[in-house]
């Protein structure tokens, strides 16, 4: 192993993708009778980018950056649509909705008690383990918590909605609109999955006070995120970014080796440490992705175990080390994550989107971040660091 003695400065230019835009249109049209469906949902999942149908059914989503996305469509009473799409590619869609077997059976209307306590207690739940328990998460807003169904068998709580959840986050400044379509809580292994479709509407600050804290609380958001790793990855920039990984091989029995597999380290500075330390990584990154797509210019994820990230320019939240990591208050350790692949090979795309996420699972901070720290896909950092300057700033 080798020793290569560098300082690493924060990327601020890793999001230097193409600023080619395109445009999708369409029309969503009733496939019970043929006819067109004004006001019906249309957007493409985990971005800024949104809109309805007009009274002919029309839709037209504008300054959609390249790249691949999942369109969805979805109306009250109708079976929603997601189609995966590439920006690139000039095509007019006719989306065809289906009226939903559930609301076609007949309704029967029964008297049933409810226990006001036990949802209350699981609306608590759900909050900690979806929207999270950040800074950010105590300034979230369920708008309409009533949509929200519950399920409960022992050790796991189930929740799932008929309508999108609606959740107004006053830390980031976004509105969320979520079609859950599954949300599952293990109660005993405190292992939590979600599924769903989000578009975020940005929200108007009140004043500049509160434009600058919201740029403040993105660029923090942002920064040592999976999304701002993967786009890392994208450029293969990793350690110039800030990030460090380790790859634990899993053997013929599925068991990951304990012995940790690098091929380099080096002596770095971050902004969270004053003094520098040394920093094991692999730098061949043909080691964790397919080398047969990087010939032909895609970056696709593969490797067979678990990969470990380090993030080296940010320390945990408190609240992570205290009431996830159980940590003694005092110590400070920087941010890690893992991730394991579910399938061998996962496809991550420009903006660091990666469409087959139920494919990927994360543990450690990653898994801490959860919707109140979340970012659409289309963000770009540079207006935030024009408004404030220095990414890492105090959140209070």
């Amino acid at each position: 192993m080798k020793n290569i003695f560098f300082f690493f400065w924060i990327a601020l230019s890793i999001n230097a993708y193409s600023q080619d835009y395109f445009t999708i249109i369409g029309k969503v049209i009733n496939g019970e009778d043929q006819a067109a469906l004004p006001w019906a949902n249309v957007f493409l999942a985990n971005t800024s980018k949104g809109t309805q149908t007009d009274t002919e059914g029309k839709f037209v989503v504008r300054q959609v950056p390249r790249g691949r996305f999942r369109l969805v469509v979805s109306f009250i009473g109708f079976e929603t649509v997601t189609i995966d799409i590439s920006a690139e590619e000039a095509k007019i869609y006719s989306i065809i909705l289906k009226p939903s077997i559930e609301h076609l059976k007949e309704v029967v209307i029964r008297s049933k008690h409810i226990d006001r306590s036990q949802w209350n207690e699981n609306l608590k739940t759900f909050r900690e383990n979806f929207i999270g328990l950040s800074d950010n998460a105590k300034d979230c807003v369920i708008k309409n918590p009533k949509v929200i169904q519950f399920s409960n068998q022992p050790g796991l709580l189930q929740a799932s909605t008929d309508s999108i959840l609606i959740i107004e986050n006053y830390g980031l400044g976004y509105r969320l609109k979520f079609l859950m379509e599954q949300f599952t809580f293990n109660k005993i292994k405190k292992k939590v999955f979600y599924k769903g479709q989000v578009v975020y509407e940005a929200l108007l600050p009140k004043d500049d006070e509160q434009n600058k804290l919201w740029a403040a609380h993105r660029l923090k958001a942002y920064y040592g995120s999976e999304m701002h790793f993967m786009r890392a990855l994208y450029q293969r920039k990793l350690s110039e970014a800030g990030f460090f990984i380790i790859l634990y091989e899993r053997d013929q029995r599925g068991i990951i080796k304990s012995k940790e597999t690098v091929d380099t380290s080096f002596r770095v500075k971050s902004v969270a440490f004053k003094n520098k330390f040394k920093a094991s990584t692999i730098s061949n990154y043909n080691r964790i992705l397919d080398s047969t797509a990087l010939e032909k210019s895609k970056v696709v994820l593969a490797f067979n175990g678990q990969l470990e990230v380090t993030y080296i320019h940010e320390l945990e939240s408190p609240d992570f080390s205290s009431k996830r990591a159980h940590r003694k208050a005092g110590f400070k350790f920087l941010q890690y994550s893992s991730l394991t692949l579910e399938n061998k090979k996962i496809p991550v795309e420009e903006n660091g989107s990666i469409l087959s996420e139920e494919n990927l699972s994360t543990k450690g901070y990653w898994s801490w971040e959860l919707v109140s720290e979340s970012l659409p896909v289309d963000y770009d950092q540079t207006p935030d660091l024009k408004v404030i300057g220095n990414p890492f700033v105090d959140r209070h």
